[in-house]
C-alpha cells in the first residue's frame, strides 16, 4: 500500500498538538467469557499483566505518552476491582487535572426510565454514553473544549502505538473513521475481523470472523505483507470524526439513515463501507497481541520475561504506568532465576524459576521449582512471611505451565504439572480448572498439601 503517510512527522510536539482535540474512550466492560477463568471475579481489562501491571494501563498509557489525556473508560461486568485501579493509579492531579483538561472518567452501565436494558455490545456501550463522551459544543470546566476526533479501544489487547501518528494520517485523508490494522497468518485471523484495502489505504471491505474458507477472498497489499502473514485485520482501534460517530450511532435527529439496530462496531464499520463514508487502514508494524483467551493471555505474559522481549516494559520514552505501591524490594535466598519477571515485595526461597513472571507480594517456599508458570502474587504485603494457611506457595512444589491467580494457596510437596496433557477440566470445587492445557488455580483458592494435577 503506498500512499502519504503521516507517520513521517517526527516532531514529539506536533504529534501531540494532534491529539489535544481527541477524547479516548475505552472499552473495558464486554459480556465476559463464562469459560475463562480469569474473568470469573473481574472484567478481563482488570487482568493482571507483567506481574506489576494490569491490562487497562496499557490503553490508557499509550493515550498519556502519546498527548490524549481526556479518557473515558466504559464499564459493565464485574468492574468493582478495575474501577478502584484507576482511581488508585490515575487521580486527576497525575494527568493534568482540570487545569489541562485531564482526566480518566469511569462511566459504568446503567439503566433509566426510558431504557431498562443492558449493554448489547461495543457500539451500544459507546451509543449509551454519547450524552457524556461527546460534549454538547461548548466548553466546560473539566472536559473542556469539544474533542474533534474520538478514539475508540479495546481494554483486552497489549501493544504500543503512538495515537498522534494515527490520528495525523486520519486528518490527513480527511477520513471519517481510520482503523488500526495488524497483518497476521490466516489460522489466527479468523478471529478478528479482516478488511480489504485498496492501494490508496481505503477500506473497501469489513467481515468480522470470517470462515477460514472466506479468508482467501481478502487482500491486502502493503509493505509488510508476506505469505506467512497475508492477512489485513483489525485491531480493535479505531478513529472516528465527531460527525461520523454521531451520525453512526444514530443521534443527529437529521440523520440519513438509521443505525440504531447495529449494536457492535463490527456490524457498524461494514454499513460505514457500504454508506460511502471515507473509511481508511492505518497499518500498525509493531506489536500487538489480544489477550481476550487465558491462552493468549499466558502466552503473551511469559514473552514478556523472554530476552528480546517482543513487548518492552523498560522504555524510558514510552513508560507504561501503574498504581504506585511503595512496596519493598524482593528478596531471593538460593534460587536460580532465568527469563523470568519478579514483582515487587516478594520473599523466595525456591530452588528454581524459569520462564516465568511472578507478581508482587508472592512468597515461594524451599525447595520450589516454577517453570513456565504466571504467578500473580497477593493484595497484602503483610502475608509475606511463610507460615501455614498463608497466603503463597509452600515447600518442595513442582507447578509447571500454569497461572495461579492472587491471593491463593498452594500448600507443600504439590505437583501441578497436568501429568495426563488434560485439555479442559473443571474442578472449581478443588480450587483450579484446566483450560486450553493450562492449569489455573483460582482466585482465593485453596490447593491442600500433597495434590498431585
Amino acid at each position: 500500500m503506498h500512499q502519504e503517510r503521516a507517520p513521517s512527522i517526527e516532531d514529539e510536539t506536533v504529534l501531540q498538538n494532534y491529539c489535544k482535540s481527541v477524547s479516548a474512550i475505552i472499552l473495558a466492560g464486554g459480556k465476559q467469557d463464562s469459560t475463562n477463568p480469569l474473568t470469573f471475579k473481574r472484567c478481563a481489562s482488570a487482568a493482571p499483566i507483567s506481574g506489576t501491571h494490569r491490562l487497562i494501563d496499557i490503553g490508557i498509557s499509550n493515550c498519556l505518552n502519546s498527548g490524549v489525556r481526556k479518557m473515558f473508560v466504559l464499564t459493565q461486568w464485574n468492574s468493582a476491582s478495575l474501577n478502584s485501579h484507576i482511581s488508585k493509579a490515575y487521580p486527576p492531579q497525575r494527568i493534568g487535572g482540570i487545569s489541562k483538561h485531564g482526566f480518566v472518567e469511569v462511566l459504568a452501565a446503567n439503566q433509566s426510565v426510558s431504557d431498562q436494558t443492558w449493554t448489547t455490545g461495543s457500539a451500544d456501550a459507546v451509543r449509551r454514553h454519547l450524552w457524556s463522551t461527546i460534549e454538547t459544543g461548548t466548553a466546560d470546566p473539566l472536559h473542556g473544549p469539544p474533542s474533534e476526533d474520538y478514539l475508540i479501544l479495546s481494554g483486552e489487547a497489549i501493544y504500543g502505538l503512538n495515537f498522534g501518528r494515527l490520528i495525523a494520517e486520519h486528518r490527513l485523508n480527511q477520513a471519517d473513521i481510520t482503523i488500526a490494522t495488524v497483518t497476521m497468518p490466516k489460522n489466527r485471523a479468523s478471529r478478528y475481523g479482516n478488511l480489504t484495502v485498496d492501494g490508496n489505504g481505503c477500506v473497501q471491505r469489513f467481515v468480522e470472523k470470517p470462515e477460514m474458507s472466506e479468508l482467501d477472498s481478502f487482500e491486502f497489499r502493503g509493505p509488510s505483507a508476506t505469505m506467512s502473514k497475508p492477512c489485513t485485520v483489525s485491531t480493535g482501534i479505531y478513529v472516528f470524526s465527531r460527525r461520523a460517530l454521531c451520525e453512526l450511532l444514530s443521534v443527529d435527529e437529521d440523520k440519513a439513515a438509521d443505525y440504531s439496530a447495529l449494536n457492535n462496531f463490527s456490524d457498524v464499520l461494514p454499513q460505514a463501507i457500504a454508506d460511502g463514508y471515507n473509511v481508511r487502514a492505518y497499518e500498525h508494524y509493531g506489536y500487538w497481541r489480544d489477550v481476550s483467551t487465558l491462552k493468549d493471555f499466558y502466552e503473551a505474559n511469559l514473552k514478556m520475561a523472554e530476552r528480546q522481549a517482543p513487548f518492552c516494559m523498560y522504555d524510558e520514552a514510552w513508560p507504561i504506568y501503574t498504581m504506585r505501591r511503595h512496596l519493598p524490594p524482593s528478596t531471593m535466598y538460593g534460587c536460580h532465576v532465568d527469563r523470568s519477571l519478579i514483582g515487587e515485595g516478594c520473599i523466595i526461597r525456591a530452588l528454581k524459576i524459569q520462564e516465568s513472571v511472578v507478581g508482587n507480594c508472592t512468597n515461594v517456599g524451599e525447595g520450589c521449582v516454577i517453570d513456565r508458570c504466571f504467578i500473580v502474587g497477593s493484595d497484602n504485603v503483610a502475608e509475606r512471611t511463610m507460615v501455614s494457611g498463608e497466603v503463597g506457595i509452600g515447600r518442595n512444589c513442582v507447578i509447571r505451565g500454569a497461572v495461579v491467580d492472587r491471593n491463593a494457596r498452594i500448600g507443600d510437596n504439590c505437583v501441578l504439572v497436568n501429568k495426563e496433557n488434560i485439555d479442559e477440566a473443571n474442578h472449581e470445587d478443588e480450587g483450579y480448572v484446566i483450560k486450553d492445557g493450562i492449569i489455573f488455580v483460582l482466585q482465593g483458592a485453596t490447593i491442600p498439601s500433597g495434590t498431585v494435577v
